[in-house]
């Protein structure tokens, strides 16, 4: 199972467009507390409910910030997860006395190293690097 190669950087489109609305709306709330906080001192005019006025949607401001901020990390985090590394060790036990024997290519003769053979797909293959054969080992009975 081959995974997708591409990596996601960045923001997402509605990564993008919840941190402009949020932050729209956030400053459209900050912007009128502030303004009320500002006319409660004005002459003739309830001072007391101006100032909790402004208050209030100065919090609703900081509320819309927090927010906006918390589903964009939550957004990213979807969009971006981390990649786990798995290992596959492979562990052969042999019976008998075993004695190992040089490897060498089947089509110029050259010894191979271990990492001229690999395994793919549950077959194992042998690509020499002095005349660039590749072919699959095969397995005979030992009968």
């Amino acid at each position: 199972m081959a995974k997708n190669s591409k990596k996601k950087e960045g923001l997402g489109c509605i990564q993008i467009a919840i941190l402009v609305l949020g932050g729209f709306f956030s400053l459209i709330f900050l912007f009128f507390g502030v303004l009320f906080i500002w006319s409660a001192g004005a002459a003739g005019v309830d001072s007391g409910a101006r100032l909790s006025t402004g208050i209030i949607l100065i919090f609703i401001g900081f509320i819309f910030i927090a927010i906006t901020i918390g589903i964009s990390i939550f957004i990213y985090k979807r969009l971006h997860p981390k990649e786990e590394k798995i290992e596959i060790t492979q562990k052969i036990d042999l019976t008998g006395d075993i004695q190992l024997q040089t490897m060498k290519c089947q089509k110029c003769g050259a010894q191979l190293d271990k990492n001229s053979v690999t395994l793919k797909e549950g077959a194992i293959f042998v690509s020499c690097p002095y005349c660039g054969s590749d072919y699959e080992v095969e397995e005979a009975p030992k009968w």
